[in-house]
């Protein structure tokens, strides 16, 4: 369900964004009259996205976008503007206060939330290092359901597939930032070549490490002191 404040002292406007939104079935629209109102409804209301008239009087909407920047809870609630001023000068101005989109008045009200969807659309990427990122990430999914396999399975961490997997993530999670599954995987890797079977503790790292960059970049991964007690 998309959650949106729509901010607008102009009452028929109000409701008619509000009746317009909800045509959208996935869509729960709520309304304020001002930008002081609109900071109290914000308050209990998480919104995904606030749409700010910009003429506004007391408060206008450039007002309250820099209020809610202020305010850590609000600080990354994406702002559409709406306005009357349909000059490109304008449209960029808002923009660069931090508007993710400018709609201009008078819009199509059965096409507003489309154009809601579209606007908090995250931009196409085609950086080729976020790419393989991406594919590095589902490499490390890949390894993590091996590993899970080989340690279930008799024998199963003497196979050949275990050995080349453990000395791929020596150089290969290194190259990405994470340094503490290459540490892990090269000790690993050296107590193989040596005949020798990794401990419990190198193993559970190991899979504690994988389960982290599987999850995405903001888990945790093993502290220092448990990367310590097992020799990395």
């Amino acid at each position: 369900m998309l959650r949106l404040l729509y901010v607008d002292d102009n009452a028929d406007l109000r409701e008619l964004a509000k009746l317009a939104l909800e045509q959208d079935g996935g869509v729960e629209a709520r309304t304020a009259s001002s930008g002081g109102e609109a900071l109290e409804v914000l308050r209990s209301f998480r919104a995904d996205a606030v749409l700010l008239d910009v003429m506004m009087p007391v408060m206008d909407g450039p007002s309250v976008l820099a209020r809610m920047r202020d305010d850590p809870r609000l600080a990354e609630t994406p702002v559409i503007f709406i306005t009357a001023r349909a000059m490109p000068r304008e449209a960029h101005r808002l923009r660069d206060l931090g508007a993710v989109a400018v709609i201009i008045k008078p819009y199509d009200p059965l096409g507003l939330a489309a154009e809601v969807r579209k606007a908090l659309e995250p931009p196409p990427s085609d950086d080729p290092l976020l790419a393989l990122r991406g594919r590095f990430q589902a490499q490390c999914g890949e390894d993590l359901a091996a590993l899970r396999t080989a340690r279930a399975a008799p024998n199963g961490l003497a196979t050949e597939h275990f050995s080349l997997m453990v000395h791929r993530l020596c150089g290969m999670a290194g190259s990405f930032g994470r340094h503490d599954l290459s540490q892990l995987a090269r000790v690993i890797d050296e107590r193989l070549a040596q005949g020798r079977t990794p401990s419990r503790g190198h193993l559970d790292l190991l899979q504690a490490a994988l389960e982290v960059v599987t999850a995405g970049s903001r888990a945790v991964g093993p502290s220092p002191a448990e990367l310590k007690s097992v020799g990395v």
